[in-house]
């Protein structure tokens, strides 16, 4: 009888042990998921997606679905998975749950479009037929407008303005959006470049304004504003201002409104521009002003 026994025992456990074996057929193990997107704060740019979603597995294997803004259906083995999902972008790329932005060929950071993204990490669980995970979308990317007002009588001979910022994120965790996920106020990048400023001249209001899209500041790094005025007469004047502690928001307040830097320079008879104010804030701010 014992016998009987240890060797039902172990055709039991074979047949319990058979969805871990690689010659069998694993039809029966596979176990169905729907992949529900939440929209955090946040709306897709369209209903009908795309929205890429990466499953990777732990030991490395990796499936890409395309998905519509409420979610998907998916097969997969019982164990944990990280699950990355994001609006397909030009000039974004996903690896794994870093995003990164293209560059121009002098290093600056490109301007993407408006998108979201998320991640999450599940485990599958083998004693359950159907399971709902959900994948957190949050906002990607935020407007930063750089606005610089002049003041005295001599916004004429302005020709034009350029500019540009350092310690501007070109790739990062795809958790380290508006607002982080896991609420940190300048959250650090994986690498940092600059972002180039092609200013308007706005001659009714004495104003050069130019707005970026970013997918961040990095938060370990400082944020420097450098400013060259070029007159008519084909002369130059150079500024700089140090903007990070007028960034400490940027990721976290009032994130579906661009922030605002806005600069007051007071350009005398000598056309040297001399900075005598600057406001940071969300537009609501800046409005109620």
């Amino acid at each position: 009888m014992k016998k009987y026994q240890l060797g039902f025992s172990i055709l039991l456990c074979m047949l319990l042990s058979s969805c871990i074996r690689e010659d069998i057929d694993l039809t029966e193990c596979y176990r169905n998921l729907k992949i529900v997107l939440e929209w955090i704060n946040t709306q897709p740019r369209s209903d009908q997606g795309p929205i890429d979603i990466s499953v990777i597995s732990s030991n490395g294997t990796e499936i890409d679905l395309q998905s519509d803004r409420y979610g998907t259906d998916v097969d997969l083995l019982a164990g944990p998975y990280n699950i990355v999902g994001w609006e397909p972008t030009p000039d974004i790329s996903v690896n794994g749950q870093v995003i990164s932005v293209a560059t121009n060929e002098d290093g600056t950071v490109k301007e993407p479009i408006t998108f979201a993204g998320g991640e999450t990490t599940a485990v599958v669980d083998d004693n359950i037929d159907f399971q709902t995970i959900v994948l957190p979308m949050r906002q990607q990317t935020r407007q930063l407008i750089i606005q610089v007002r002049f003041i005295n009588d001599n916004f004429n001979v302005l020709e034009r303005l350029e500019g540009s910022v350092d310690g501007i994120t070109s790739s990062r965790d795809i958790n380290d959006a508006f607002p982080p996920a896991d609420g940190r106020v300048r959250p650090g990048s994986v690498s940092s470049t600059s972002v180039n400023y092609d200013f308007v001249k706005e001659q009714d209001r004495e104003w050069f304004t130019a707005g970026r899209n970013l997918i961040g500041i990095d938060g370990d790094a400082d944020q420097t504003l450098y400013l060259r005025v070029f007159y008519s007469t084909d002369g130059y004047t150079d500024v700089s201002l140090d903007l990070t502690s007028e960034l400490l928001g940027f990721h976290t307040v009032d994130v579906h409104e661009p922030w605002y830097i806005v600069i007051t320079l007071d350009l005398g008879v000598s056309f040297e521009p001399v900075i005598i104010d600057w406001y940071a804030g969300a537009e609501s701010w800046l409005n109620a002003d």
